[in-house]
């Protein structure tokens, strides 16, 4: 999987766009602004007051961040932005990505986070972590000054999950995944306040 978006990056930043061309950005404002592209995660039902200002303190500590980090083409480009396991077909020794309904422009590792995000409680995480960073070396640099990053895109992650679910409450799969990702965002957002690292 690593292999696969590095691959895909590689292909999107050497990609000569038609004339005309245009995506939506998953850039700050689309991400964290104040309207974004998933919606409002801050209103979503079953956040209590201490939860949203948790969620509201790590969305303008992401917002600097981002800033800071920048878009330079080494990082931000056009990106799947729904690079989820569900996503992707094995078969024959291959995997086949699909879905690119999302894709738009974003940060590189706004993709690794989308990857990772389900997995990020699970007890193998870092095992999968390492060989996902290894997979993506074989094709295209990955810094570690990027891969700092990624606990912060962790949590931008998880917002833009709670405003899917916010916009989308009257699904069962949205009701049935908002108290989840409610617990799992604040917790990630508790993380990255308070310094504790992502493994």
């Amino acid at each position: 999987v690593g292999s696969l978006m590095a691959r895909l990056h590689n292909q999107s930043e050497s990609w000569e766009r038609p004339v005309g061309f245009t995506r939506h950005s998953w850039d700050i404002d689309g991400l964290l602004g104040d309207n974004p592209l998933w919606g409002c995660f801050w209103e979503a039902e079953g956040i209590v007051v201490n939860q949203k200002d948790l969620i509201l303190r790590a969305r303008d500590r992401a917002k600097s961040e981002l800033a800071e980090f920048g878009k330079a083409d080494d990082r931000f480009g056009l990106i799947h932005a729904d690079f989820l396991p569900e996503n992707l077909l094995y078969g024959n020794g291959e995997i086949t990505l699909i879905d690119f309904d999302d894709s738009g422009f974003g940060w590189h590792m706004f993709d690794v986070a989308t990857t990772l995000f389900y997995l990020v409680r699970d007890r193998v995480f870092s095992q999968v972590l390492d060989a996902f960073i290894v997979g993506y070396r074989k094709h295209r640099e990955l810094p570690d000054s990027h891969l700092k990053m990624l606990q912060a895109f962790m949590v931008v992650r998880g917002l833009t999950y709670l405003g899917w679910a916010h916009t989308r409450r009257e699904t069962i799969v949205a009701r049935e995944m908002l108290p989840i990702l409610i617990v799992l965002t604040c917790e990630l957002a508790e993380d990255y306040l308070s310094g504790n690292d992502l493994v």
